[in-house]
C-alpha cells in the first residue's frame, strides 16, 4: 500500500493510526503543500489522504479509508463497534467532528490574525472540549475500551 500525504496532515494522521493499530504499514510518498498535481493526476482531487491499496484500487478521504482498512482487517481489534447501533453512534460522532467542529480551526487557520471571530471560533472550541472530556470520563476511549475509529 501506498499512503499520499502532506505534511502535518491531521487527516493523513487518522489513516496512519488505523494501520498502525491493526499492525499494518504502508510506505508514505509525501507531496507538497503547494503543488497537489501529482495527487490529482492520481485521485482525481486535491485533498490527502489518497491510499493506494495492493490490488491497484485508489482510495480518497480519511474516514472512508478508516472504514475500508477496517472491513478489510477486522482483526486485532474493530475499529467500529458490531452492533448497529452503536456503529451509528461513533459515525454520528465521526459526522460531527468532520462536519462541524472542525469548521472553527480550519475558519481560524484561513482568516487574518486580526479577524474578529477568531475569539468566538475558539470559544466554541473550548465548549465542545467540555464534551469531548464529558466522553472520556471513567473510560479511556471516545465509545469503548479500546482505540476505535472516533479515536
Amino acid at each position: 500500500m501506498r499512503l499520499h500525504a502532506i505534511p502535518h496532515s491531521t487527516n493523513v494522521h487518522r489513516v496512519q493510526l488505523a494501520l498502525r493499530l491493526k499492525g499494518l504499514e504502508a510506505e508514505v510518498v509525501q507531496h507538497p503543500v503547494g503543488d497537489r498535481g501529482d495527487v490529482r493526476a492520481l485521485s482525481g482531487q486535491d485533498l490527502v489522504p489518497v491510499l493506494e491499496t495492493d490490488d491497484g484500487a485508489v482510495l480518497v478521504d480519511s474516514m472512508p479509508i478508516v472504514a475500508w482498512i477496517d472491513a478489510t482487517w477486522p482483526e486485532p481489534h474493530p475499529l467500529y463497534p458490531s452492533d448497529p447501533r452503536a456503529r451509528r453512534e461513533v459515525e454520528a460522532f465521526i459526522d460531527f467532528f468532520n462536519f462541524v467542529w472542525k469548521v472553527p480551526p480550519n475558519a481560524i487557520d484561513a482568516a487574518r490574525d486580526d479577524d474578529p471571530r477568531i475569539p468566538g471560533w475558539r470559544a466554541q472550541l473550548r465548549a465542545w472540549q467540555v464534551g469531548f472530556d464529558a466522553l472520556l470520563t471513567d473510560r479511556p476511549f471516545l465509545f469503548g475500551d479500546s482505540a476505535g475509529a472516533a479515536d
